[in-house]
């Protein structure tokens, strides 16, 4: 198993929808696209409020600190 198989394994055993920092975000199916892993925290999936106006611009969602539920 190398790094990313199993950074991937743990967040979807622990319910996680992908990992997030202060400069990027990503999802399970697409971990690491930036090619580094540091600063990354394990995330939940939300959709973005405002798509033009959000740290994450032109990816349309968020992964963040806290499951939203509703």
């Amino acid at each position: 198993m190398n790094t990313k198989e199993i950074v991937e394994a743990w967040l979807r055993a622990n319910g996680y929808d992908g990992l997030y920092s202060d400069w990027c975000v990503c999802k399970l199916d697409d971990l690491f696209p930036c090619g580094e892993v540091q600063d990354c925290n394990a995330g939940y999936f939300t959709d973005c409020p405002d798509p033009g106006g959000c740290e994450c611009e032109g990816q349309g969602f968020h992964i963040g600190g806290r499951l939203v539920v509703g």
